[in-house]
């Protein structure tokens, strides 16, 4: 079942990836191969989850700390996101309580 889903050679953006649905997203991305990339604006959470989701799935999993309501943060991070030229990304943004 795991290669109906390969996602090897993708990289994952999950904005609010370091708790609840977002964690659970992250967590099913990494488990089909992705590269993930969790952000959330609480640095200490996020790296705890990036660390627990590496040990679980063997898949990279990279925190990001963000607050996606600054424009200035999301320009200054953008660069971060580009872990490959040649890399396939797809984004999910699981940010319910933002508003």
């Amino acid at each position: 079942m795991k290669n109906l889903f390969a996602l090897t050679g993708k990289v994952a953006v999950v904005i609010g990836g370091s708790r609840g649905l977002g964690k659970g997203m992250a967590r099913g991305l990494a488990n089909a191969g992705a590269t993930v990339v969790i952000s959330s604006r609480g640095k200490e959470a996020l790296m705890q989850a990036a660390d627990e989701l590496t040990a679980e799935t063997g898949s990279t999993v990279e925190g990001i700390a963000l607050d996606i309501t600054s424009v200035a943060a999301i320009n200054t991070n953008v660069k971060l996101f580009h872990t490959s030229a040649t890399a396939s990304y797809f984004f999910i943004f699981q940010i319910s309580s933002l508003f």
